[in-house]
């Protein structure tokens, strides 16, 4: 009896959770019960609220990470509830299975989070409330929270929240971690994607194959480039002198399509949105009228008027795909990517330059000084090791792919553009980088030197 009420002034929760006034052994069963069934549920998630507030944008971050931690269907509810302000857990408690049992859900169970107290860069507590589809109470879980929870799994504010709350939960049911590499991909993956601009990890992933094909095969293929994009007109003229460069240099058989093709896209979105929402037009063109040809390229070259009143390239989008349509690269250069930088294009003339130039890039091996990983920006944004180099550096020292680099010779990358971060990590042959790695739970250092290394 001494230790039930410890845990009830502390706040915190084992087992199956808190069991406030409730029979604890009924409670204990149900959750016995999800977890004998897990993760074959259905969850409706009520928006999680912070200060006492649901948020929309929280519960479909919360239902996104509920499907990552394979619960076969989530639901997000319609209707809100409301905690009252700076109420108790046990108040809040009682009332969501007081709400739910007036407001019954059509799934297996009901799912609410509060996140309380908010600091900085985190929030002191996460409440989460689950009951079943009728209101009986079946796992509650109060936990203080501080910033070196946070930092352990690389989120912040309501994100990181969000990650403890489902994390949490998936423990307690058995199931694996929401932040894992191949967690699956439901609707709740499909409609962040559309919403963000983003692709699916299963729409890219088969890229780096397809580029080694590419890497093997393009020097006697044939290429028939579309129309290139001005802004929001074509040039023929544009796509011909592409043609010219890339026959002239013997990267492949290039010619011009026969007919003009013109996308609508919204200029006024982020460079990646307007990357994507280009490549998925294309694809979709290429698939429907392909040409006879091996690869088929698209670009768009974005002009605009810079603070002198010059006109300047802004961004260069490209994108190839191959006979079938399908992607073979999805690639965006502006003054923050190195190949930009490189060429620094003024006229329509340098960025075909540039095209050719990431055309030579994808289509023959690559020599450079680094430590021979490839790295991407995760389902989470942070940076993952997607492959090593066999023999290279970073294989020699351990590193493993899904690993996530938190910081580079001590200095923290979260806020660095993927770019910025392979800048850091490339340099001089013969010096070294140290890297900081998050594997699962566990955090350590890696000490590697620089050398020369080839992608085939």
């Amino acid at each position: 009896m001494i230790t039930v009420t410890l845990f009830l002034m502390l706040g915190f929760s084992i087992g199956a959770g808190i069991a406030s006034t409730r029979d604890q052994a009924q409670m204990d069963e149900r959750f016995e019960a999800l977890k004998s069934r897990a993760p074959d549920v259905s969850i409706t998630v009520f928006s999680p609220a912070f200060s006492c507030i649901p948020f929309q944008v929280y519960g479909e971050y919360l239902c996104l990470l509920l499907e990552r931690i394979n619960i076969r269907k989530v639901d997000l509810a319609e209707e809100s509830f409301y905690p009252s302000i700076d109420a108790p857990f046990s108040e809040v408690d009682s009332a969501f299975t007081a709400f739910v049992q007036e407001n019954p859900v059509s799934t297996d169970y009901a799912l609410f989070g509060e996140y309380v107290a908010p600091m900085a860069d985190s929030t002191a507590a996460i409440r989460t409330f689950l009951v079943d589809g009728r209101g009986n109470a079946v796992w509650t879980d109060e936990r203080p929270t501080d910033v070196e929870d946070f930092r352990r799994i690389g989120a912040e504010g309501t994100d990181g929240a969000a990650l403890l709350l489902a994390g949490k939960l998936g423990a307690s049911l058995g199931l694996p971690d929401p932040r894992r590499a191949d967690a699956p991909e439901g609707r709740w993956a499909a409609y962040f994607a559309e919403k963000t601009g983003t692709p699916l990890r299963s729409e890219v992933a088969p890229l780096d194959g397809r580029v080694t094909v590419l890497r093997k095969v393009f020097k006697d293929s044939e290429l028939v480039i579309f129309t290139i994009m001005l802004n929001e007109k074509t040039d023929r003229q544009s796509a011909s002198d592409l043609a010219q460069i890339l026959n002239e240099s013997k990267l492949c058989s290039a010619r011009v399509a026969p007919a003009e093709t013109l996308f609508e896209l919204d200029m006024s979105g982020d460079a990646t949105r307007m990357l994507w929402d280009f490549a998925r037009k294309f694809r979709s063109r290429a698939k429907e009228n392909g040409l006879d040809a091996d690869y088929q390229l698209y670009a768009h070259y974005y002009f605009f008027e810079n603070s002198e009143g010059e006109e300047a390239v802004g961004l260069v989008l490209i994108v190839l795909c191959d006979r079938k349509g399908e992607w073979v690269a999805v690639d965006g250069q502006s003054e923050r990517t190195q190949g930009f930088r490189e060429v620094s294009p003024k006229t329509t003339f340098d960025c075909n330059r540039l095209v050719a130039e990431r055309l030579k890039f994808y289509s023959t091996p690559q020599k450079v000084v680094g430590i021979g990983v490839i790295i991407k920006r995760d389902d989470f944004g942070h940076l993952m090791i997607t492959r090593i180099l066999e023999k290279g550096p970073a294989a020699e020292v351990g590193l493993e792919v899904n690993d996530v680099i938190t910081k580079v010779d001590g200095q923290e990358i979260k806020d660095l553009t993927l770019m910025e971060t392979v800048s850091r990590i490339t340099g001089a042959a013969g010096t070294k980088v140290t890297l900081t790695i998050r594997r699962g739970t566990e955090t350590m250092d890696y000490a590697i030197t620089r050398r020369e290394v080839v992608f085939e």
